[in-house]
């Protein structure tokens, strides 16, 4: 088991590392991120540019990016913006909303669940337990885009969408 256990982990460790290894390199080849720079008015002198270029690594192939920013990462540094902000400090501004949306989506899921869960077992094979099976197998079927663009319409429905928190 202990075996079996080490193997499992360790596919998820090589599956994480291709996948962000994917997704890295799918970020470098779509565009340069100086080239806002660049159309700026007026634009950075070239020499700035350069040295920009030279300070996010640029100009070094891939793999060797990806190596030096996952090192960065790994130890709590993920880099800095073209405008020379730090993305740790923009991600950490951002986690208390994401935490509480866990929060809020694991509570109200596992409340819901537990509810028609036992409604379904205390009334198995009658209607209602079909009707609860067929709809939350549509409900987990669904987009997440489309469920969130139908709460949006329907909180502004309701005229509560000012009001709110639901719309940020």
């Amino acid at each position: 088991m202990t075996g079996f256990l080490a193997r499992r982990f360790l596919n998820y460790v090589v599956l994480c590392l291709v996948a962000t290894f994917m997704a890295f390199s799918l970020a470098s080849l779509t565009f340069d991120p100086l080239d806002k720079l660049q159309g700026r008015n007026p634009a950075p002198p070239a020499e700035v540019i350069e040295a920009k270029r030279a300070e996010l690594r640029l100009d070094d192939p891939i793999p060797a990016r990806f190596v030096a920013w996952a090192g960065d990462a790994v130890q709590g540094d993920f880099g800095r913006t073209v405008t020379n902000q730090s993305i740790t400090d923009q991600l950490w501004r951002r986690v208390g909303v994401s935490l509480r949306l866990f929060l809020l989506g694991t509570t109200l899921g596992i409340t819901v669940g537990v509810i028609l869960g036992v409604a379904g077992a205390i009334r198995q094979y009658k209607p209602s337990d079909y009707f609860v099976t067929l709809s939350s197998f549509v409900i987990l079927s669904a987009p997440v885009f489309l469920i969130g663009t139908l709460l949006k319409v329907g909180a502004l429905q309701l005229n509560q969408g000012a009001e709110t928190p639901l719309l940020y």
